[in-house]
């Protein structure tokens, strides 16, 4: 079984071997050879790329000469006096550095010659200075003088020779109209001699035909042969002038990651035989993994592990029909396994909600039977009350002072304003969020003054008592737009349960406003709200304390008519003198 495995593993290395083995190095010769292609390609673009930022560059330059000259020549059309033609040129170049001189020309003979009504660019005779003449044109239309703007070649090559160039041995070049050199690494051409006479007509023909394509003002690359080099060169025209401006590379320079690529190819060459015989062991290795697999994964099964997947394949042999029939056998165990888990899992989960359902049934019958009891004794006590004072007052046989009636008629009024609240709570409890947003339109503009002072006298009528101090941080008054009735009943609540929680002495009502909101804050002295119960509050029938008033609604409704309104009610944990609450109402 070892021999006969033995052989089965260097037959099919050797023929994936002799397969694949050409193709890989027939694919590497191919590759070699295109990225020769594909090196030209991208260094032609970033060529092309580097020619035009060095092509905005020198427009920059020409341009703040040109800009300078363009926005004084007006000075000379409204005043052409001998006073402007002196005072315009020395103004323009003081005021730019890359103005080397400049000068009105009123020569009669130049002007005559002047063949042009707009601006152009020249070179002087010996190509150091380059000059922007703009013609001073009259209101009558006829030509009084040129302003010459001078600037200087080597200062501009100066300056574009500060930014790096792509290669070593790379640099940038222009050329005049008549194919004079005005900039050029080699000071020795500039000015002088020409792209054609610096070539020898015989040996240099590309760099003649190089001078005739830049001196048409083409765009453009090609390749050159100089002094024995080959060089790849990428020219364009300078806007707006006769000028033309390339860029030079050396080609072994351009090559250089070309060349040290063969001995890559080298290296490639040994790693991928290398990968192709780790390949042929691994598909060994694969052919035989089918039975490994099958004999584990039936231990797996006998174990109870009914979830391990066999993969299926589409080989046709013994091993791959053996392999795709234990596969079907192990999909369908997994399949009635995973239905009885799922039919478990579903009666867990559906008796956990009946528990929790019950639960919360429970929690919520036992809380209806506290409120209703609680409820009664609260409406039980003001109704005693009023009961006991409506029987003396109809006694005819009392004989009752004014004073006296006037204090029962007060108390009667505040049990009656006790027993209103506790309805109003109630009804306001019944109403869903929904059909509240639909009743709090916001249409009242109210002054937060006036409705605090409404509020505060609401409040005292209940707890004669308080003091309570209203406190407005602007120094003016402040109007929102808002709801009246659920704003007041807001505040009233806060300030009942300011009174009614706290040693009632010091209450503060304080108003202040934010960019967008309106602040509202009920300050208190007292025990004020235990932090583990804040969140308590919030829920409906729900009380933080044992005191028998209250029915456990106040806050809940005030944080519900708060949202209704836009705004929202916060409770300041890190107030602990008593309770501060805050109403953050839009404005």
């Amino acid at each position: 079984m070892r021999t006969n495995r033995r052989k089965l593993s260097r037959g099919l290395t050797m023929s994936i071997l002799l397969m694949t083995a050409p193709i890989f190095i027939l694919s590497i010769g191919i590759l070699y050879l295109q990225s020769r292609y594909l090196i030209h390609q991208e260094v032609s673009e970033d060529t092309q790329s580097m020619l035009h930022t060095m092509m905005q560059r020198i427009k920059y330059y020409i341009n703040t000469v040109e800009t300078a000259a363009n926005s004084n020549v007006w000075l000379l059309e409204e005043s052409f006096t001998p006073d402007s033609i002196r005072s315009v040129p020395y103004r323009i170049k003081r005021l730019n550095h890359n103005v080397t001189s400049c000068e009105v020309i009123t020569d009669s003979k130049i002007l005559s010659n002047y063949e042009h009504n707009h601006p152009k660019y020249t070179v002087n005779k010996d190509g150091t200075v380059g000059t922007y003449s703009c013609p001073i044109i009259m209101k009558d239309g006829h030509l009084a003088g040129i302003l010459s703007t001078n600037f200087s070649f080597s200062r501009m090559s100066g300056i574009l020779n500060e930014f790096e160039h792509p290669y070593p041995h790379s640099y940038y070049m222009m050329l005049a109209g008549d194919g004079r050199y005005i900039m050029h690494p080699d000071s020795t051409k500039l000015f002088k001699k020409t792209i054609f006479t610096d070539s020898d007509p015989s040996n240099g023909k590309d760099m003649i035909a190089l001078g005739h394509e830049m001196t048409a003002g083409n765009r453009g690359n090609m390749h050159v042969m100089y002094n024995g080099q080959r060089y790849h060169v990428d020219y364009s025209p300078v806007p707006g002038t006769d000028w033309s401006l390339a860029l030079v590379c050396l080609d072994k320079d351009i090559m250089k990651n070309y060349h040290q690529l063969g001995y890559a190819i080298i290296g490639l060459l040994v790693i991928g035989i290398s990968i192709i015989l780790l390949l042929c062991h691994h598909m060994v290795k694969r052919t035989i993994y089918p039975i490994n697999m099958l004999i584990a994964t039936t231990r797996k099964m006998a174990d109870g592990q009914y979830d391990e997947t066999i993969p299926t394949t589409n080989d046709k042999n013994v091993i791959g029909r053996l392999q795709n029939c234990f596969a079907m056998m192990q999909q369908s165990l997994n399949e009635r396994m995973s239905s009885l888990r799922q039919h478990v899992d579903d009666l867990r989960l559906h008796n956990e909600e009946l528990m929790r359902a019950r639960q919360q049934t429970e929690e919520i019958i036992k809380r209806k039977n506290q409120y209703i009891c609680h409820l009664t004794q609260q409406m039980r006590m003001p109704l005693n009350v009023i009961t006991g004072f409506a029987d003396i007052l109809g006694d005819s046989t009392n004989t009752i002072s004014g004073e006296e009636q006037s204090s029962i008629r007060q108390m009667m009024m505040s049990n009656v304003d006790g027993m209103n609240r506790m309805i109003l709570l109630m009804l306001d409890a019944t109403e869903t969020d929904t059909n509240e947003k639909l009743v709090c339109e916001r249409h009242d503009e109210l002054s937060c003054m006036e409705i605090a002072q409404t509020c505060i006298q609401h409040t005292l009528t209940h707890y004669p008592q308080a003091n309570i101090q209203l406190e407005n941080e602007s120094s003016e008054d402040i109007y929102i737009l808002t709801n009246k009735i659920y704003l007041t009943r807001i505040l009233c609540e806060l300030l009942d349960n300011a009174a009614s929680h706290s040693d009632g002495k010091h209450i503060t009502l304080r108003i202040s406003q934010t960019e967008s909101n309106i602040l509202f804050t009920v300050q208190d002295v007292g025990p004020g709200l235990p932090a583990d119960l804040i969140a308590q509050t919030y829920q409906p029938f729900t009380k933080a304390d044992e005191q028998p008033e209250g029915v456990g609604l106040g806050l809940a409704l005030v944080k519900r008519h708060a949202l209704s309104l836009g705004g929202d009610m916060l409770i300041d944990t890190d107030y602990h003198d008593g309770c501060r609450i805050t109403i953050e109402m839009p404005k």
